[in-house]
């Protein structure tokens, strides 16, 4: 099931009243399934590409995994720093701009303790994609009130997946 988020139907989640047993899980139909978790996913348009940056952005995950309670545990980045130029992206899709050695297109992953916040971000048409899956709970009108906050942006769609 998937849902566009809006302001005012932005509830925090609670499943703690479902039962957690992978038998429930394997043994019953798709329809009598509890929620597993969510899947929170932002497209940000319009974005300050200023701060897609590794420093930025490690500041972004650390703040966000307060915000929603999460336990922030190892963290990557996939960018071109390093790589040789006949080896960089070239798609304006993959493709990021590098200022003084800073990639200014990054993919950032997050473990987190329940599992993965993931951000890519592309300087050249200014976009940002986070998603945050989880099985624990969080507010999702305080997630995306920072996130929006934090892209320095209106311009976004939100979506809600349920996991089961």
């Amino acid at each position: 099931m998937t849902e566009t988020v809006s302001k005012a139907s932005s509830p925090s989640y609670s499943w703690s009243d479902k039962p957690y047993g992978l038998d429930k899980y394997r043994d019953s139909p798709q329809e009598e399934r509890s929620r597993y978790g969510i899947h929170l996913l932002f497209d940000l348009h319009g974005c300050n590409a200023k701060k897609f940056n590794r420093d930025d952005l490690a500041e972004f995950f650390h703040e966000l995994c307060k915000v929603i309670n999460m336990d922030d545990e190892d963290f990557h980045f996939w960018d071109d720093v390093g790589v040789p130029i006949e080896e960089q992206q070239t798609d304006p899709k993959t493709k990021g701009t590098s200022i003084g050695g800073v990639c200014k297109k990054l993919v950032g992953l997050q473990f987190i303790l329940t599992s993965t916040i993931v951000i890519h971000t592309l300087d050249l048409i200014h976009t940002a994609y986070v998603d945050i899956f989880t099985c624990k709970d969080f507010d999702v009108a305080k997630a995306e009130k920072y996130v929006k906050n934090w892209f320095e942006t209106d311009d976004c769609r939100v979506q809600l997946v349920e996991r089961i």
